[in-house]
C-alpha cells in the first residue's frame, strides 16, 4: 500500500467561528452576525456526492471525470486528490479505492 499523502484528511471535526473583537451590533442580523458559531463538518476523499460514504454512486462519479466527460467536470477539484490539475489512476484514482466503503459517523 502507498503512503498516504499529508494533504488528505478523514476528518469529522467541529469548527468554532469565534468573534471577540467584534461588537455586537443593535440588531437581530447584526448580534446573530457578530456572536461566535459552532458547525460540524466533515472530509471524506472519495465521498463525492456528500453522504459520509464513498460508495458505488461515488464510484460513478469518479469514473466519469477519469474518462473526461465534460458533464462531470464539476467534480474534476474533489476527484484531484494531490492538486496537481490531473485526475489520474496512480494517484487520485489509487486514493479513492483505498477509501471506497468507509463511512463518517
Amino acid at each position: 500500500m502507498s503512503p498516504q499523502p499529508s494533504f488528505i484528511r478523514t476528518d469529522f471535526d467541529p469548527l468554532l467561528l469565534s468573534s471577540p473583537t467584534i461588537r455586537s451590533g443593535t440588531t437581530l442580523l447584526q448580534r446573530l452576525l457578530c456572536s461566535s458559531r459552532s458547525f460540524s463538518f466533515f472530509r471524506l476523499f472519495g465521498d463525492l456526492n456528500g453522504n459520509r460514504i464513498a460508495d458505488s454512486m461515488d464510484l460513478s462519479i469518479f469514473l466519469n471525470v477519469l474518462s473526461g466527460n465534460p458533464a462531470y467536470a464539476q467534480y474534476r477539484f474533489a476527484c484531484d486528490c494531490n492538486g496537481d490539475g490531473v485526475v489520474d489512476a496512480q494517484t487520485d484514482f489509487l486514493q479513492f479505492s483505498q477509501r471506497f466503503g468507509k463511512t463518517l459517523p
